[in-house]
């Protein structure tokens, strides 16, 4: 089971604390975990531990819900509300580009994020801004610029 949860969400602390804790009987955790097709989804989890008189496990019922649609919901409105206070600052439009890039880095989602627009006569993407994780910093867009 935990070789099916993403890394970054795979910590055991909450949960040995949970299960050490006598006076606790209700899990609820959310995280990603992997499906057969090797994507993850966001799932929460919930569950009911029973104790025995002196507080030590001995049955676990839960369930394990799909919850994708409702976190990319939440995450969609959350940077919808950063990019409007993006435009509210005084800043040029180049800016706020180059921070809204900055943004979606932070969500760690991505390794590149890029703004492109078509010129005037249809012919040409220019690149605008972008922006590239430490990691993935191999001079991608050293000499890249337009694309017709």
């Amino acid at each position: 089971f935990e070789d099916l949860m993403h890394p970054s969400d795979n910590t055991n602390t909450d949960w040995d604390f949970f299960i050490n804790n006598s006076k606790l009987n209700r899990w609820e955790k959310e995280f990603r975990f992997k499906k057969s097709d090797h994507k993850y989804a966001w799932v929460q989890e919930i569950a009911y531990l029973i104790r025995d008189e002196k507080g030590k496990p001995i049955r676990m019922i839960g369930l394990l819900r799909d919850c994708t649609e409702n976190r990319a919901l939440q995450y969609q409105k959350q940077i919808q509300n950063k990019i409007s206070e993006l435009f509210k600052e005084p800043l040029k439009l180049s800016e706020i580009l180059k921070k809204i890039l900055e943004e979606f880095m932070r969500s760690g989602q991505f390794i590149i994020s890029e703004i492109w627009l078509k010129n005037i006569e249809g012919n040409q993407l220019n690149l605008i801004t972008f922006n590239e994780s430490q990691e993935n910093n191999n001079n991608f867009y050293k000499n890249f610029k337009t694309y017709s």
